[in-house]
C-alpha cells in the first residue's frame, strides 16, 4: 500500500490539473481504490474474483497529499 501511495502521490504532483488513467489489475486496483477514495480496502481476496470493468474515480490532490 505504501508503494502504490507513493507513486499516486508523484502521478498527482506531475499532472495537478489534469486527468489521469491507470490502468492496474486486481488487486493493485483496490488498493488504489482504497487511498483515492479514502475507503477501507475490504477483503482482497473478493476482489480477484471479479471479472473486469472500469471505473472512474473524482481525487482531490490536496487530500491525497495528506494521506500520505
Amino acid at each position: 500500500m505504501e508503494r502504490v501511495r507513493a507513486i499516486i502521490n508523484r502521478l498527482v504532483r506531475k499532472h495537478s490539473d489534469g486527468t489521469i488513467a491507470l490502468v492496474v489489475p486486481e488487486p493493485v486496483a483496490s488498493v488504489v481504490r482504497a487511498i483515492i477514495s479514502g475507503s477501507d480496502l475490504g477483503d482482497l481476496w473478493k476482489a480477484e474474483c471479479t471479472c473486469g470493468g472500469w471505473q472512474m474515480l473524482d481525487a482531490q490532490p490536496e487530500k491525497l497529499a495528506l494521506a500520505s
